[in-house]
């Protein structure tokens, strides 16, 4: 097993790979820290995984610490160094491998992986047909961008992003005082580019991404046909809650039932302040707020392993679908869909005849929109009780997804509740304008 520091030495020592490359590119300020791909190379050992991996080390020195203060211009100087220096270099690397004739993945860290996003989206021309996945984790970069040419990677299906909304502190401090959403905390917006997944690690404290190495493996293993075959005789049907706050997402894939194909996700759980080592496999369903588990396990190779060629069928007795209450449920898997705000009228004064602000008589509004656990938010527009915006928030949902809007007025110590509304997306869709609380209308749209 080989772990290169300086990959201009491997390169010039080492001829062709037989085995597939896994490339990690750290964060900021992570120059010297090796734990994660010490640590993957370890269970790369010990389950005889067989891959190669190169710790790609780049120059954050121009850096300065203070870039971590919130200040927007410190921001911008991190983005510049990687734009205008560092992002070639690591180019160079993957094209030096290409030329090669390796097979090989990419796992970008914080703005590593803004390092790894801006290599391939520079790339215009050469056809980089041995890159087979890349991985981002806290990615320190908008969520907006998606300037990738998709025929550079023809055998990438889509960048695998783990985000954490909740848990990603470091990025949530900073990214809300400069006005920027990371697509490490949020996710990104173009799903034909990314395919996002919730977790709930934090971006370098405690329960940090170094806890996602060995789901990295097992997922990686099974693109490389290495996870061992597990015979079942039969599935768990058993109805679990999402476990929006204990279980992190690791990955999807669509399955067989009867004449139909639905979302299988694989979770890994936390309890407490620990990750222990239990995954296991769901279905997503139309039914509330359950899921039915179909399969877990104490290691996520036994888990991939129970799927390797498998049909996949959670039947009763009869050969049927069983439901919770003995009614046969519907499955679905999560569609791509999104919630537009055009325009919002709000009361002038609250109940009591108070206005909403103590220095202003206007509030200064914006939406909250939660989707099954998941939170999103509208930029605040100071000082007026009726405004014209026009809001899109992508999320990935299924009709009987539970939405709740919730409006605000932003205040220096707790925000004002101006308004809450509960439904669905399937109610949602029938109704354009709402009226709730001290909001008079708001006019919203599901696409």
């Amino acid at each position: 097993m080989k772990v290169i520091l300086i990959y201009i030495l491997m390169l010039s020592a080492l001829s062709i790979y037989s085995k597939p490359i896994v490339v990690f590119v750290h964060g900021m300020g992570g120059r010297g820290n090796f734990s994660f791909c010490e640590g993957f190379d370890d269970l790369n050992k010990e389950f005889n995984a067989e891959f190669d991996t190169i710790y790609y080390k780049w120059n954050t020195n121009n850096i300065p610490l203070e870039v971590m203060n919130g200040s927007i211009d410190k921001y911008k100087k991190s983005i510049l160094l990687v734009e205008s220096k560092e992002y070639l270099r690591f180019q160079k690397l993957i094209f030096d491998l290409q030329d090669r004739g390796d097979e090989y993945y990419i796992v970008g860290f914080s703005m590593g992986a803004y390092l790894v996003y801006r290599s391939l989206s520079e790339n215009r021309s050469k056809v980089l047909s041995g890159l087979k996945g890349v991985y981002f984790m806290g990615a320190a970069y908008e969520r907006i961008y998606n300037n990738i040419d998709r025929t550079t990677i023809p055998n990438v299906e889509r960048i695998i992003n783990y985000y954490s909304r909740n848990y990603d502190i470091a990025l949530k401090m900073f990214y809300e005082v400069s006005g920027i959403e990371a697509g490490g905390r949020v996710g990104f917006d173009d799903y034909s580019l990314y395919k996002n997944y919730r977790t709930i690690v934090s971006h370098r404290l405690f329960i940090d991404y170094s806890t996602m190495m060995e789901p990295l493996l097992g997922l990686l293993m099974l693109k490389e046909s290495k996870i061992k075959k597990i015979g079942v005789d039969k599935y768990l049907n058993k109805f679990v809650s999402k476990g929006l706050d204990n279980w992190s997402d690791i990955y999807s894939f669509k399955y067989k039932i009867y004449s139909n194909f639905y979302e299988v996700m694989i979770q890994k759980i936390k309890i407490g302040n620990m990750i222990t080592k239990k995954y296991r496999a769901v279905i997503v369903t139309d039914y509330g707020k359950d899921n039915i588990k179909i399969a877990e396990s104490d290691s996520i190779f036994e888990l991939l392993g129970m799927f390797v060629d498998s049909p996949l069928y959670v039947v009763d007795g009869n050969n049927e679908i069983v439901s919770k209450s003995k009614e046969y449920i519907k499955l679905s898997y999560l569609e791509k869909l999104s919630v537009v705000f055009s325009s919002l009228k709000v009361k002038k004064r609250k109940s009591n005849g108070e206005t909403w602000d103590f220095y202003s008589k206007d509030p200064d509004l914006f939406i909250e929109i939660t989707v099954d656990g998941e939170s999103f938010k509208t930029e605040v527009v100071d000082d007026k009780t009726d405004i014209d915006i026009f809001k899109r928030i992508n999320f990935e949902g299924n009709k009987s997804s539970r939405i709740v809007i919730k409006v605000f007025d932003k205040d220096f110590s707790s925000n004002d509740e101006i308004g809450v509304y509960s439904t669905t997306v399937e109610d949602l869709k029938l109704k354009k304008h709402l009226s709730f609380g001290y909001v008079l209308n708001l006019d919203v749209d599901i696409e």
